[in-house]
C-alpha cells in the first residue's frame, strides 16, 4: 500500500524576506527623513502662546466740571492734538469778562492820568512863557525908571533908598530870565517823555488783543485764558479711541477719566505698528533671545501670518497664574519676550492684528533635539 505525499504549496518563510529584514532600519531612516524635514519646512514650538500688546492713554479733566461735548465716538482714530472733549466754561468764561472790563477800566484811567499829565505840564510851560513876557515888560519899565531916579539921586531930589529898592527889583528880574529858559528846558523835556509814553501806552492797547501775553495785558488773564483752554481735552499721541466713561451733560470729577485711548505704534518709517508679547515657558526659558526670528499666528485671522522679531526678553523669570490648571494656588514661571514685525513685513497683515487679540508664537528651533523636546 502505497502513500502518496499531499501537494501542499511552499510558503516562504517572512524572516526570510529581505526587505522585511531591513524594515526597521527604513522605518528609522525614514523618521530621521521627517524629523529632518520639520526642522528645515519651520517645525516650531507652539508652546508661546501672547496676544497684541497696547497702551492705554487716560484723557481726564483737572478740575471738577460737566462735559459740555464729546467730539468722538468709540474707534475713532485721532492724531495728536485734536480735540476730544469739551468742557463747559461757562463760570470761568464769567471771570474772564469781568477781568477784561477791569482791564479796560485801569485802561482809561491810565489814559486819563497820561492826559493830565501831559496837559499840566503844557500849562507849566505857558505859565512859565507868560512870566518872561512879564518880567521882561516889566523890566524894560524899570530900567528905565531906575535911569530917571539915578538922575533925581544925583540932584539930590530922591533919597538913596528908593534907588536900592528899585536896583534890587532889577536885579531880581534879570535874574528870573536867566533861570526861566532852564525851568522851560525841564518842563519841554518832562513833556516830551510823558508824550511818549502816552502815545506807547495808546500803541500797544490799540494793537494788543484783550487775549495778549501777560506783559502787554494781565498775568491774572493769561492764566485764566490757559486754563480755559485746558477745559479743551486733547489727544496726547496718536491713537483710537477705545472707551468713552461720560457723556455730555454729565459731572465728571477732576482726575476722573472720561476717554480711553489706545495709543498707535509707529516703526522707524514713521509706518503704522504693533507690539506682541508672549509668555515663554519655564522650560523654554532659552528658547528666544532678542534678534531671533518670529512667526506670529493671529487666531481670529490664521493665514495672516506676521513674520516678526524678538525686541526683548526680561531677564529674570516671573510668575503670572495658571487658570487652567485644577490644583489651587499654582502658578506658571516663565520669561515675557516682546516682538515686532520685521523690516518690509505686509503691511496689510500688521493692520489685521487686533489690540489685545491672541496669537500663537512660532520661533524655529535651533537643533533636531530642541524640535524632539517638544513632542
Amino acid at each position: 500500500m502505497s502513500h502518496e505525499t499531499p501537494n501542499i504549496p511552499h510558503v516562504k518563510h517572512t524572516g526570510s524576506s529581505k526587505l522585511f529584514r531591513a524594515m526597521p532600519a527604513l522605518v528609522w531612516l525614514g523618521a530621521c527623513v521627517v524629523v529632518v524635514w520639520l526642522f528645515t519646512s519651520g517645525g516650531s514650538y507652539d508652546q508661546l502662546n501672547g496676544l497684541v500688546d497696547f497702551k492705554l492713554e487716560s484723557v481726564a479733566s483737572l478740575d471738577n466740571g460737566k462735559v459740555a461735548h464729546v467730539y468722538v465716538k468709540v474707534d475713532t482714530r485721532v492724531k495728536k492734538g485734536d480735540p476730544l472733549v469739551q468742557m463747559d466754561t461757562s463760570l470761568l468764561d464769567e471771570e474772564i469778562e469781568a477781568l477784561r472790563q477791569t482791564i479796560a477800566i485801569e485802561k482809561l484811567e491810565r489814559e486819563r492820568r497820561f492826559t493830565s499829565m501831559v496837559q499840566a505840564i503844557r500849562a507849566d510851560i505857558q505859565d512859565t512863557e507868560l512870566l518872561i513876557s512879564q518880567d521882561k515888560a516889566e523890566l524894560e519899565v524899570l530900567e528905565s525908571e531906575l535911569k530917571r531916579l539915578e538922575s533925581l539921586l544925583a540932584q539930590q531930589l530922591i533919597d538913596r533908598e528908593t534907588v536900592i529898592r528899585q536896583k534890587a527889583r532889577v536885579a531880581v528880574l534879570s535874574k528870573n530870565l536867566t533861570e526861566y529858559p532852564k525851568v522851560l528846558e525841564g518842563y519841554r523835556a518832562d513833556l516830551a517823555k510823558a508824550e511818549t509814553l502816552s502815545n506807547k501806552a495808546a500803541t500797544v492797547d490799540s494793537s494788543t488783543p484783550q487775549d495778549g501775553p501777560p506783559e502787554t495785558t494781565s498775568e491774572r488773564l493769561d492764566y485764566l485764558l490757559k486754563r480755559k483752554d485746558q477745559y479743551t481735552l486733547r489727544a496726547a499721541n496718536d491713537g483710537i479711541i477705545a472707551r468713552l466713561f461720560h457723556q455730555q451733560g454729565e459731572v465728571v470729577a477732576g482726575g476722573d477719566p472720561i476717554i480711553k485711548l489706545i495709543i498707535e505704534e509707529f516703526d522707524e518709517t514713521g509706518l503704522p505698528t504693533k507690539t506682541v508679547r508672549g509668555f515663554l515657558p519655564e522650560k523654554f526659558a532659552h528658547y528666544a533671545k532678542a534678534g531671533e526670528e518670529a512667526s506670529v499666528y493671529p487666531i481670529i485671522a490664521p493665514e495672516a501670518v506676521v513674520t516678526m522679531e524678538v525686541v526683548s526678553v526680561t531677564p529674570h523669570m516671573v510668575a503670572v497664574p495658571d487658570q487652567a490648571s485644577a490644583l489651587p494656588n499654582s502658578v506658571q514661571r516663565g520669561r515675557f519676550i516682546l516682538l515686532r514685525p520685521k523690516k518690509g513685513e505686509s503691511q496689510d497683515h500688521v493692520n489685521q492684528l487686533l489690540h489685545g487679540e491672541s496669537v500663537v508664537i512660532r520661533v524655529k528651533p535651533k537643533s533636531v533635539l530642541d524640535l524632539l523636546k517638544q513632542i
